[in-house]
């Protein structure tokens, strides 16, 4: 049987455990192979552990994958993304534990059978773009990374850099990034300092890779070297950098903005799209 991640909220009596859990002293909490009861879900939903393995279930089994339980965990990370905002932008360090959980999480989706995509879009909303941008990132990051095979490593890690890439506009003036209008030059300038902002936070923080600080610090760069910071070309790029500027722009251009309406990515062929 193949061993899958599931969140807390896709559980069901039934299921079967495919690794064991454990408590903060290493004592185990619930054993490999237990059969979950609803006793069990509660004790690990009081003790914290929100994601974790599971066998797969046989197709005459029905798993709780609907899209309210999609929508409950999705806007529950868009919460914790707002917590952790706000904290950076008073100072405090980044929350590690956090961004563990809800990697975790967006990763315990990768086996549904679901559109994420559309899930995605039917969610949407213009007034909380700057903390679902970055949820929406990191769950096409997650399915990029699924199509290119990605060993699961690397796949939690650029869903870490999806979740992270825009962070240094903590850093940026709020009038900047909430303007209801297009960006003066000046402005535009100034915004793409974000990605050596958010480079140097998750440097001095000291818990994320390089891998996710190159990605962070490389999103906006392009093949052709006409993007930033340094106009990086080619091979030049990091790969996760690569799949992030794809999810980026996917994001941005299929989302209504306070300035724009959303467009058709099948409609800007050969045209230049500028985003922050």
């Amino acid at each position: 049987m193949k061993k899958v991640f599931v969140s807390l909220s896709e559980c069901m009596p039934g299921m079967q455990m495919a690794e064991s859990i454990y408590n903060e002293y290493g004592a185990v909490i619930v054993a490999e192979n237990t059969i979950l009861d609803d006793h069990i879900i509660k004790k690990l939903d009081n003790l914290g552990h929100h994601s974790f393995r599971v066998m797969e279930q046989p197709e005459d089994i029905i798993v709780s994958n609907d899209a309210e339980s999609f929508n409950i965990q999705y806007n529950e990370n868009v919460d914790e993304i707002k917590n952790i905002l706000h904290e950076i932008s008073i100072g405090n360090n980044i929350n590690t534990k956090s961004i563990n959980n809800m990697s975790d999480s967006i990763i315990s989706r990768i086996n549904e059978n679901r559109d994420v995509v559309g899930c995605i879009n039917q969610i949407r909303s213009v007034d909380e773009y700057t903390y679902t941008h970055g949820i929406n990132v990191s769950l096409l990051c997650m399915l990029i990374g699924k199509w290119m095979k990605l060993p699961p490593d690397k796949l939690k890690a650029v869903v870490q850099a999806g979740l992270l890439h825009d962070i240094g506009k903590t850093k940026i003036l709020p009038d900047i990034l909430s303007k209801p209008s297009e960006l003066t030059e000046e402005e535009y300038e100034e915004i793409k300092k974000h990605t050596v902002h958010g480079y140097r936070l998750l440097e001095s923080n000291g818990s994320f890779s390089k891998d996710i600080c190159m990605a962070v610090l490389m999103h906006h760069e392009r093949e052709d070297g006409t993007g930033y910071p340094v106009g990086l070309k080619a091979d030049k790029i990091h790969e996760f950098a690569k799949i992030i500027a794809v999810a980026d722009i996917y994001d941005a251009m299929t989302s209504d903005r306070a300035y724009r309406e959303k467009e058709s990515p099948f409609m800007l062929q050969g045209k230049h799209y500028r985003h922050t």
